[in-house]
């Protein structure tokens, strides 16, 4: 399509490989080259992980925090938090104190002795959703709301710290 020639068309499918091909009516979106590179970009993101613009602003997720964390984690961790193989982090001084922030970052992005790293398994919105979960669940409530692409944090107040311990 040439451009300048941008909005909506109608048709009517002409291939009759099946019934009811004559009531399947046909609308096309023609946009710039542009708007069609941010689509594509919006729709990939949509599919790493459907709904995530609410699960990065909302402390809950929907439960797919907790659905992340019990993929990937609960089964060192515990289901509840309560460690096993891996530390626990229902009330550790890990999981809720602002001081180990940044290095609970970095040992999921990066790993840490019996701790592989998960960089190249989750998805910075993954990561960023395990981590906030980890902190405001098991009985912690920090209020830390990490988010990614920079993996920043805001707390209670509203203020926001950028931890830069990965590369998104």
């Amino acid at each position: 399509m040439p451009e300048g020639k941008e909005g909506t068309y109608y048709g009517q499918c002409a291939e009759l490989c099946g019934k009811n091909h004559a009531f399947m009516p046909i609308a096309v979106e023609v946009v710039t080259q542009d708007e069609f590179k941010t689509w594509i970009a919006e729709e990939k993101e949509k599919r790493l992980w459907p709904g995530s613009d609410a699960v990065c602003r909302s402390r809950s997720g929907d439960g797919r925090r907790q659905a992340v964390y019990a993929s990937a984690c609960a089964l060192c961790h515990g289901a509840n938090g309560e460690g096993g193989i891996g530390l626990a982090f229902a009330g550790t001084d890990f999981a809720t104190k602002k001081e180990h922030l940044n290095e609970h970052i970095d040992v999921l992005v990066n790993g840490r002795a019996a701790m592989p790293n998960f960089k190249a398994q989750l998805t910075p919105r993954q990561i960023a959703a395990v981590i906030t979960y980890e902190r405001n669940a098991f009985g912690n409530d920090t209020g830390d709301l990490i988010s990614p692409p920079t993996l920043t944090t805001t707390n209670k107040e509203g203020d926001s710290n950028v931890y830069c311990s990965c590369n998104p």
